[in-house]
């Protein structure tokens, strides 16, 4: 009898100009298309009848997508063509316990260009997941997906549809981004939760049946997981010139609307709820005021008020009416305001720590590149200072009697007797000139003032070091 009657519904659904059924493993499988790419997807999957045991070529008009999308204008052709293009290249992943899915989302396409119409087809790998689905499905209203202007809230919409029986549910930062296949481009997590998740939760919140409102979750000071909650959404009943689009699009496809199914069924269990209601069911709050509170109020306000009063009363303070208390900072915009400032102080300070972090590797690396630069130039000098030395056997013994002439020299004149045990010869020289003592110094000062070579030397190297703020002497 079940089975019937989910088959009478998906049959309902193919026939429903507004409803698409999608196989869970596409939903949270790894893919990123742009917005007119995941509206020509859903308009793919529109015309599906998915009664039928393969894909057969879909027929798709640049002016019947027009219609379907709302857009307005005659670059949509070309624009379009560029976008169906691109999603040949384009690729779906998942994984878990049972399956592995890689499969491009579309196997190619016809382009008929005086026509004005385009012939593409599914490939035969997503069959599993949108053609006789049984169970691990998810039934989504379009309406929701085409009022949407980003990738990224159509995604969290059909996320939002697939847990909305359960209420609440958890990603990691990094799975989602992995979803997104935005791994490498958003890699610092405010630009991430800014960019993606608040900016979808906004889009959802003006113009979905569905939203959510979410949760860090943090190992140390780093934000791992998200929590999210599925939010009904209050939309004012309006009238909707996307919706006589859509069914002028579908009757002329010979396709007659249907009424709408029904809404999946209620949330059994509200974990959210729960939780709010073990925090405050001592200080006389009900599960009935929890829900008006959540049905105006975000899950995090209400949660600061919590935390508020916890903090009050562990400093002893006498509130006589709490739960009247409690309902004040509930309401109380100013909790939300304090926090807001709050975050964007750490954010802040996160900033400048992460600003000076950054200028104190660079200085790192500047210094790393000096010194290697530093030895490379040392090593060529000194490698030159050997041959010059070898080549001309008897210059040492010069080089000795100028050593002699001053004080200095002298000084290390005597640290080289000392080191040879008055045993002077080429060998011996050569042995403390490459230990790069005092010694060295003044040796490469004498050889520096005769050889042009090691001015050829520093030419060579100077830009180098002019680049990263070295000084070269001789």
């Amino acid at each position: 009898m079940k089975t019937e009657k989910r088959e009478q519904a998906l049959d309902s659904v193919t026939k429903d100009p507004y409803r698409i059924v999608k196989g869970n493993p596409l939903i949270e499988a790894r893919f990123e298309l742009t917005p007119t790419q995941m509206k020509l997807f859903i308009y793919m999957l529109s015309l599906l009848d998915i009664s039928k045991e393969s894909f057969v070529p879909l027929t798709i008009t640049v002016k019947d997508f027009q219609k379907f999308t709302g857009v307005e204008g005659g670059s949509l052709y070309s624009h379009l063509q560029q976008e169906v293009k691109k999603m040949i290249d384009k690729k779906v992943y998942y994984k878990d316990d049972r399956i592995e899915l890689d499969s491009h989302l579309i196997s190619g396409y016809v382009y008929f260009k005086k026509e004005g119409y385009f012939v593409l087809e599914f490939p035969n790998l997503l069959k599993p997941f949108l053609l006789q689905l049984k169970e691990n499905f998810t039934v989504l209203d379009i309406r929701n997906i085409l009022r949407l202007d980003s990738s990224y809230a159509m995604r969290f919409y059909e996320i939002c549809k697939e847990k909305e029986r359960i209420g609440t549910f958890e990603f990691e930062v990094d799975k989602l981004k992995r979803m997104f296949n935005i791994e490498h481009k958003y890699k610092n997590y405010f630009d991430f939760k800014m960019k993606v998740v608040v900016q979808a939760q906004n889009e959802l919140m003006k113009n979905s049946e569905l939203y959510f409102e979410f949760n860090e979750i943090k190992q140390g000071k780093k934000v791992v997981k998200l929590r999210f909650v599925v939010k009904k959404n209050k939309l004012e009943e309006v009238e909707d010139p996307l919706v006589e689009q859509i069914s002028a699009s579908f009757k002329e496809a010979n396709k007659d609307p249907l009424p709408l199914i029904t809404q999946s069924i209620e949330i059994q269990a509200n974990e959210t709820l729960n939780l709010i209601y073990e925090q405050v069911k001592d200080f006389g709050i009900t599960q009935h005021t929890i829900k008006e509170w959540l049905d105006e109020i975000s899950v995090e306000q209400i949660q600061l008020a919590i935390n508020y009063l916890k903090k009050e009363l562990a400093t002893g303070r006498n509130i006589k009416n709490i739960g009247g208390y409690l309902t004040i900072m509930v309401k109380s915009p100013d909790l939300m305001h304090a926090q807001q400032r709050e975050v964007k102080k750490k954010e802040e300070a996160k900033r400048i720590q992460a600003t000076q972090k950054a200028e104190v590797q660079r200085k790192k690396e500047q210094q790393y590149r000096k010194d290697q630069l530093l030895e490379e130039y040392t090593n060529a000098k000194r490698h030159e200072a050997n041959n010059i030395l070898n080549q001309n056997p008897q210059l040492y013994l010069s080089i000795l009697d100028r050593m002699s002439a001053n004080l200095l020299g002298s000084m290390q004149y005597d640290s080289y007797l000392q080191f040879c045990g008055g045993q002077i010869s080429i060998d011996t020289f050569l042995t403390y000139f490459n230990l790069g003592t005092g010694f060295y110094g003044i040796v490469m000062n004498i050889l520096e003032a005769e050889f042009p070579v090691f001015g050829y030397i520093k030419d060579e190297y100077l830009p180098k070091a002019k680049e990263i703020g070295l000084r070269l002497t001789y």
